[in-house]
């Protein structure tokens, strides 16, 4: 029986991570967690949804980002209702930046129908399309709000997979370095 290489195989499987997940747990995400940021995210995407509506009503545009944005999440959502653990990958990243994304464009909206706002207010034209417009402002205000909340949260969970990532890379390589060790220590029988 080879000890060293029944030692090594121990070591490796231990090693794996389905068993570093185990071990360390509390910091992996869990699908429950995901599965509650992207209901989050989904709600505050339907907000953002009608705010574009809203916006292209009033302001007659549409930038490309938006759109952009909006596509992104609609296939991300998918990937990750049948397959939570996708977060915990780049994909997790791109969630994040997509969040940030859609809030500051959220926030741009707003931005905009507020210009519209001044210029109908200096101009003298104060209309029903001017409370609307105001309207405008608050709702966007609102879903870039929400968008930046659900982000955050996104954000905590991504973080927590980092530090899992790290942790485990850490033990692994511990572990390996440890296994060359006692190998090297280890004298060979045949000599």
């Amino acid at each position: 029986m080879n000890k060293p290489l029944i030692f090594l195989s121990v070591l490796v499987a231990l090693s794996s991570p389905s068993y570093a997940q185990k071990s360390v747990e509390h910091m992996f995400p869990s699908d429950q967690e995901i599965n509650l940021m992207v209901a989050q995210a989904d709600r505050a995407m339907q907000d953002y949804k009608s705010l574009i509506t809203q916006g292209q009503q009033l302001l007659g545009e549409l930038p490309e980002s938006d759109k952009k944005v909006f596509d992104t999440w609609e296939f991300a959502r998918n990937v990750l209702r049948t397959k939570p653990q996708g977060f915990n990958s780049v994909a997790g990243f791109d969630i994040v930046t997509m969040l940030d994304d859609a809030s500051r464009n959220a926030a741009i909206w707003a931005s905009s129908a507020a210009i519209e706002v001044v210029k109908e207010i200096t101009g003298g034209k104060v209309t029903s399309k001017t409370d609307l417009l105001v309207t405008l402002i608050q709702n966007a205000n609102s879903t870039s709000t929400l968008l930046y909340t659900v982000s955050e949260n996104a954000v905590a969970l991504y973080t927590r997979f980092l530090s899992w990532q790290e942790e485990t890379g850490t033990r692994a390589v511990t572990m390996l370095q440890d296994c060359t060790e006692r190998l090297k220590e280890k004298k060979p029988r045949n000599q």
